[in-house]
């Protein structure tokens, strides 16, 4: 990424984030963590997303990451990002996750808290709890 393309992508983060300090009304700004993430990888830098316990919104941050990087580096096209995101979620590591550290697989996630979470980060019916799993 040349110089001038890091300084555009820091000041449209940097704005994303003044914007959201300045708000009167707090919504929850998924585009800041993902703006983040984006410059980060580019710069070549390591990062980590962590939640509480480590395995429900982590797992519906890492997943989304991951297709966003088959989006990007691999051709993804656009109309699979959600079917991907939701196979991955329903299938993949981070449900193994889950089911290690409670014995279900299940994200610890019902269905009120599920549409709190912007949309990209909320984990597929089949496989959110009905209560607190962990």
């Amino acid at each position: 990424m040349a110089e001038e393309q890091v300084q555009q992508e820091f000041r449209a983060l940097e704005n994303a984030i003044m914007d959201a300090a300045q708000s009167l009304v707090k919504t929850k700004r998924p585009e800041i963590l993902k703006r983040s993430s984006d410059l980060c990888r580019e710069l070549g830098g390591g990062r980590v997303t962590v939640c509480k316990s480590a395995k429900d919104r982590t797992a519906m941050s890492v997943t989304l990451e991951q297709v966003r990087i088959l989006h990007r580096h691999h051709d993804l096209p656009d109309n699979r990002i959600p079917a991907t995101v939701s196979v991955m979620r329903s299938h993949g590591v981070r449900i193994e996750n889950a089911l290690k550290n409670t014995g279900k697989r299940q994200f610890a996630f019902n269905k009120l808290q599920r549409s709190l979470l912007p949309e990209e980060y909320r984990c597929p019916d089949q496989v959110g709890g009905t209560g607190n799993v962990s």
